[in-house]
C-alpha cells in the first residue's frame, strides 16, 4: 500500500497538469503565489488522509485511484478567464461558476 506522502505526490503532480490546462499552458503551480500554494497542498494532505483510509480498508484500490488520475489528468479542460465579470445587480447578473468541461 502507498503511503501518505506517495498519494500527496501523486496529486500534487496530477494538479500540475489540470492547472497548466485550465491556464492555457501560461501557468505553472509550482510557481504559484504562497498562499495559493499552501492551499493547495493542505487539501492534498486532507484528500490524501481519505484516500489512505480507503485504500488501507480495501474500498479503493491503487490501480482505480490510478485510472482515475489517469483519466482526470488526460481530459481536455477549457481554459478559465484570467477575470470574472463581477456581480451586476442592476441587470441581475451573477459571477459564472467555472466550467471545467468534465
Amino acid at each position: 500500500m502507498a503511503t501518505l506522502k506517495t498519494y500527496v505526490r501523486n496529486l500534487w503532480g496530477a494538479e500540475k497538469t489540470i492547472y497548466s490546462k485550465l491556464s492555457g499552458g501560461v501557468q505553472d503551480l509550482r510557481t504559484a503565489p504562497y498562499p495559493v500554494r499552501l492551499i493547495v497542498i493542505t487539501f492534498n494532505v486532507i484528500i490524501s488522509l481519505l484516500i489512505k483510509a480507503l485504500t488501507d480498508k480495501a474500498i479503493l484500490t491503487d490501480a482505480e485511484l490510478n485510472a482515475a488520475v489517469t483519466t482526470a489528468t488526460g481530459a481536455t479542460y477549457p481554459v478559465q478567464p484570467e477575470v470574472i465579470p463581477p456581480e451586476d445587480e442592476d441587470r441581475g447578473t451573477h459571477p459564472v461558476d467555472p466550467d471545467v468541461g468534465v
